[in-house]
């Protein structure tokens, strides 16, 4: 047997709905400015290290530099990235819940 939702039911359905939607687009945006920070910081300095090496002729030199800036760089954007995305999680768990010192005691 089918019940009747009532309208606050549904409203409550509705944004229950839509904050799933908000949370699947954040962690969308997260996913791919990840990727891209990854990419842009590892390819560049290689890319830069290898020019240098075939203008100089110095090959092994500036591509190992190039390599190591570049994980180094893409280390610090993808910790930095995540870190900030912590932090804004545990913002809104922390104001989700009520505070739990917050009634006053006997006194």
């Amino acid at each position: 047997m089918l019940r009747a939702v009532s309208p606050t039911d549904q409203a409550d359905l509705d944004q229950a709905r839509s904050q799933l939607r908000v949370k699947r687009s954040q962690a969308l945006s997260l996913a791919l400015n990840l990727s891209w920070t990854m990419l842009f910081s590892l390819l560049v300095p290689l890319l830069v290290g290898i020019w240098l090496d075939n203008m100089w002729g110095t090959m092994p030199l500036f591509v190992l530099l190039g390599a190591v800036l570049g994980i180094l760089a893409a280390t610090v954007g993808v910790v930095r990235m995540t870190l900030r995305a912590f932090r804004l999680t545990a913002g809104e768990s922390a104001e989700e819940r009520p505070e739990e010192n917050s009634e006053e005691g006997p006194g």
